[in-house]
């Protein structure tokens, strides 16, 4: 069976936009809300229809909030702060350049300055990973950085993801090979610093961070739909990036 829906449109009054309408603009809003259940359809002439809801919710896109209250728009509250970065605005990333601060050094010559990865003695385990990694995008221990290629480099700081390589273990009973994923410098000190409990571990890596924006809310630290609320066309965070003078003046033209 089809099902059909049927749009019924009330019009109110239409109305040349001027000052002195204001008052029967807002009779006329009321009336169409009223009849609709909070639901306005405002057709410009000449331009695009505009479509306002009393409800606290977005009836073209789904999106529904509670009431709003002051809680909502504070970062230090669940109810307003960002989930992905808990309302901090910014995330502590491991920044490559820390980890390798001279790219014209080779990895035998130390280019990397991170906790883990500093041996150069031929037969360590790091050492053993950037013998594979080199044979698979084409440098060597003694090619400086800035010599390899960005997929190597990108190799060595992020990993190689799905792809496996071979590697060659060396221990006291000789030669062993075998095949796994690099994991990257990189994810490697950031899973490190999330599971360890060391605090002198902690401290080591969080040398090599840096603050970054939160991606989800670019630093605004509330959620998105938050955000979305705006007054005079802007929403909390940009209001309160406005110096003083500029936040008095804007709420005098409101």
């Amino acid at each position: 069976t089809n099902t059909h829906h049927t749009t019924v449109e009330v019009g109110c009054p239409r109305l040349v936009i001027k000052p002195e309408i204001r008052s029967r603009l807002a009779d006329s809003l009321e009336t169409a809300s009223r009849l609709t259940g909070g639901i306005s359809l405002v057709s410009v002439v000449g331009g695009e229809d505009i479509l306002f809801s009393q409800n606290y919710a977005c009836p073209e896109h789904g999106v529904s909030i509670d009431e709003l209250t002051p809680r909502m728009f504070s970062f230090n509250s669940p109810q307003g702060a960002c989930e992905h970065c808990t309302g901090l605005g910014i995330f502590m990333k491991v920044s490559p350049d820390l980890v390798i601060p001279d790219r014209s050094l080779s990895l035998r010559k130390g280019a990397l300055r991170a906790s883990g990865w500093y041996s150069t003695d031929d037969g360590s385990i790091a050492m053993m990973y950037f013998k594979g990694l080199g044979k698979e995008y084409g440098f060597t221990l003694d090619t400086p950085i800035e010599k390899m290629s960005r997929e190597a480099v990108n190799a060595i700081l992020y990993g190689t993801g799905e792809k496996q390589l071979e590697f060659t273990r060396v221990n006291s009973f000789g030669h062993s090979q075998f095949k796994a994923k690099f994991e990257g410098v990189i994810n490697n000190l950031e899973r490190r610093y999330n599971d360890t409990q060391s605090s002198w571990s902690r401290n080591d890596i969080e040398s090599l961070m840096t603050e970054v924006p939160c991606d989800f809310c670019k630093g605004d630290r509330l959620k998105p739909e938050i955000l979305s609320v705006t007054v005079g066309g802007l929403n909390i965070a940009q209001f309160c990036k406005l110096s003083v003078v500029a936040g008095v003046g804007f709420r005098h033209r409101l």
